[in-house]
């Protein structure tokens, strides 16, 4: 049984109205004098909320996720915003021209993130996997307890993600290569929007936000994780509004604005509440600097944290001791490019670290982020970037001011060496992605059996690469118990080497709550087993037939399991 054509067809409006009519017409309705970047700003959180509020809400009602009930909400909300718009004379077109940086910004970024391959990434699957979740169950299967939404429960992540990319594919219809390409325009954009209005507000100067917004979308660490856009992306792209208001507090844009932004960084990854946690606290700590024009007081201040970050890398290049310089180098290579240098030059070079107010706001998290972006797992850097790119900012605007006659250089050099940090890290990712063989295997099982549940036996990656381009596998079943309760996990030591207890409160920052009294299906109840033979290597059942051979990968299914549902219609997702 299809879907009807005039659902289809209002499904598709919808998704156009939530993703690019409702948010923009909210910008302009909310700020209506503000310029291109700013309403480009304000409608991408509006469409992040929007369609994460949408399936949460259903959920809660009792009401299955469905296109026309996802669509339905998302059409009554457009037809209120327009008369309303119409009636209070808002302009929809922001007062002044939007900006020729950011607009090469944009097209630039959205150039270098279209996928040419099939799923790429290291955990990308597992985004996708709970996107599909929510389209076929028509629910969000790991909400379970309201600590739930900040991806506490057993198998599952905080909900933005995978919400704005169900949205996409019950909604628009989209597979998992466009769909997720549309989320990393989504979210590019938006953290570029933002990260240019923040940094138009800290350096009161539009040639540093446009240079700011750059280094920012540009870096690899940005790139890495919104090249198929996952929830470490989107932490990346809402992260410049939390230090927006941290910035402006206590005025009251950054009151109104903190909560706000504070609940938003936590619900796109965990990474987002281990920031609240460290940035609040960081913000009060700026009530204790002197206000001073000094170079010497950044400098001296920094020189700690800078010492700690070594003995905090991975050991590499050199042997012994030295391998902690090396690996510090090494990862502030990778992960940075050319902006650490620059990042240094900028703090001892230009005077005025702790003179503006906004500056001196936000200088003690600088500082506690940097040493956190060189343990072995990147959740650090991605706290440190936004910090990392201001100083780098303000060291490539010194540089220039510094060497006139070579700022074209300077500045040509510049854009080269983040263009080419952005387009190895995509390259990169592009080497590894999934095999069209291993696309085409997953295709097959999808319409073999397109609704499972089933777990897939298979050799390396391409068993969890399979695990994208399938609805059957993994249908996990979170099932909460009648004492479902929630309790903090037991606090590490600060006992061991540096690297060591960085990776144990990393890992406790990660999972410092859990849920007892909830039972996990991973691979849903009573699944099938299908065996995947790829080049003659992997698990073989001891009876069965063959599936599926081509390209040097078999499928195999053993002989007297239970058969598909083929009534099911097929998942669109390949």
């Amino acid at each position: 049984m299809s879907t009807p054509w005039f659902v289809t067809v209002i499904a598709r409006l919808a998704c156009l109205a939530a993703f690019l009519v409702s948010p923009w017409l909210l910008a302009r309705l909310l700020r209506p004098r503000t310029d291109w970047i700013t309403t480009a700003a304000l409608a991408g959180l509006s469409a992040i909320v929007l369609n994460t509020a949408a399936p949460i809400a259903l959920h809660t009602l009792g009401i299955p996720i469905h296109p026309l009930t996802l669509a339905l909400p998302q059409l009554v909300l457009v037809s209120l915003l327009v008369p309303l718009v119409l009636l209070l004379r808002r302009p929809l077109r922001p007062p002044s021209a939007a900006s020729p940086a950011c607009l090469w910004i944009a097209l630039g970024f959205a150039v270098i993130v279209c996928p040419c391959t099939h799923l790429a990434g290291i955990d990308t699957y597992k985004w996708q996997g709970l996107a599909t979740n929510v389209r076929v169950e028509a629910c969000i299967p790991w909400l379970v307890h309201p600590a739930s939404l900040l991806g506490f429960t057993p198998r599952a992540y905080p909900p933005i993600q995978p919400l704005l990319l169900a949205s996409l594919q019950i909604m628009g219809g989209l597979g998992v290569g466009a769909g997720f390409y549309a989320l990393s325009l989504l979210s590019g954009l938006t953290g570029m929007a933002l990260a240019h209005t923040f940094a138009r507000r800290y350096f009161d100067d539009v040639r540093n936000a446009d240079w700011f917004a750059f280094l920012y979308v540009f870096s690899p660490v940005f790139m890495r994780y919104n090249h198929w856009a996952t929830g470490r992306g989107l932490l990346l792209a809402v992260l410049p509004a939390l230090l927006f208001c941290l910035m402006e507090f206590p005025r009251r844009r950054g009151l109104l604005g903190l909560p706000f932004a504070c609940l938003l960084a936590a619900l796109t990854h965990k990474a987002g509440l281990v920031a609240v946690a460290i940035l609040l606290p960081a913000r009060l700590l700026a009530f204790a600097l002197p206000r001073t024009a000094s170079r010497i007081l950044p400098a001296l201040l920094s020189v700690p944290f800078v010492l700690l970050a070594i003995p905090l890398s991975t050991r590499g290049l050199l042997p012994g001791r030295a391998g902690y310089l090396g690996g510090f180098a090494l990862t502030a290579i990778t992960r940075f490019g050319w902006m650490l240098p620059g990042a240094a030059l900028g703090l001892i070079g230009p005077r005025g670290w702790l003179l503006p107010p906004r500056r001196r706001a936000l200088f003690p998290a600088m500082l506690v982020t940097l040493p956190l972006a060189f343990p072995a797992d990147m959740y650090g850097a991605l706290l440190a970037l936004p910090f990392i790119t201001v100083a780098a900012t303000a060291g490539l605007a010194f540089l220039r001011e510094r060497l006139a006659a070579w700022s074209p250089a300077i500045a040509r050099a510049a854009i080269t060496l983040s263009l080419i940090g952005a387009l190895s890290i995509v390259g990169k990712r592009t080497l590894t992605a999934t095999p069209p063989r291993v696309w085409r295997a997953a295709t097959f099982l999808e319409q073999h059996d397109p609704r499972g549940p089933y777990r897939i036996i298979a050799p390396g990656r391409p068993r969890v690469q399979m695990h994208a381009y399938v609805s059957g596998c993994p249908r996990f079943v979170v099932t909460p118990g009648t004492n479902t309760a929630i309790a903090v996990r037991t606090i590490p030591p600060l006992r061991g080497p540096p690297a060591v207890v960085a990776r144990q409160w990393i890992d406790f920052g990660r999972n410092f709550l859990e849920l007892s009294d909830v039972a996990v299906d991973w691979y849903g109840v009573n699944p099938r087993l299908y065996y995947v033979i790829i080049d003659g290597q992997g698990e073989r059942p001891r009876t069965s037939e063959v599936l599926y051979d081509r390209d040097g990968i078999q499928i195999l299914n053993p002989i007297g399991q239970s058969v598909p549902i083929r009534s099911i219609p097929a998942s669109t997702n390949p």
